[in-house]
């Protein structure tokens, strides 16, 4: 959602968008050090790569709740981009263990498909929030959406087995 709102992010922040863009860039470089990350579903577990990886996609949004200051958000868009890296390796593979291989392949592009459709259903209600609560709106909704996500996560993963 960073990347529509860049504008909208820099002045709630009160920073020039050249320094913003700058943190996206940062936050791009994480992409290159993924696979060191990734990995941790294979050493750890897939339980626990998952709930790590949502966990720290969640604790990096409420940085911003806590502390909405550029600092926070440098430190959010991080997070949230090694939460995603963490996450979806060990989520694949516990797909993968659970999917009968004739529905593996579907079930897999659902949940590809599924970022996608984030970004074109969260977009406008993100523009909808900025709109009507200001800069911070879209930080405080996606904490909310990732503690629920993890609550479910931890009962379908670990209680519901």
């Amino acid at each position: 959602m960073v990347y529509p709102f860049l504008a909208v992010f820099s002045r709630g922040l009160g920073v020039d968008l050249i320094i913003v863009s700058r943190v996206l860039a940062t936050r791009a470089l994480i992409g290159m050090i993924g696979p060191l990350f990734a990995s941790i579903g294979d050493s750890r577990g897939r339980k626990l790569g998952m709930i790590l990886g949502l966990g720290l996609f969640t604790v990096g949004t409420s940085v911003v709740v806590v502390w909405p200051t550029f600092p926070a958000f440098a430190t959010a868009l991080i997070l949230t981009a090694l939460g995603k890296i963490i996450f979806d390796p060990p989520m694949q593979a516990y797909m993968g263990d659970r999917v009968p291989y004739k529905r593996r392949g579907r079930v897999l592009a659902v949940t590809e498909l599924g970022w996608s459709l984030a970004f074109i259903v969260g977009i406008p209600v993100m523009e909808f929030l900025i709109s009507r609560r200001g800069w911070m709106s879209p930080f405080w909704t996606l904490t909310i959406l990732g503690s629920l996500a993890l609550i479910l996560l931890n009962w379908i993963i670990i209680i519901k087995k």
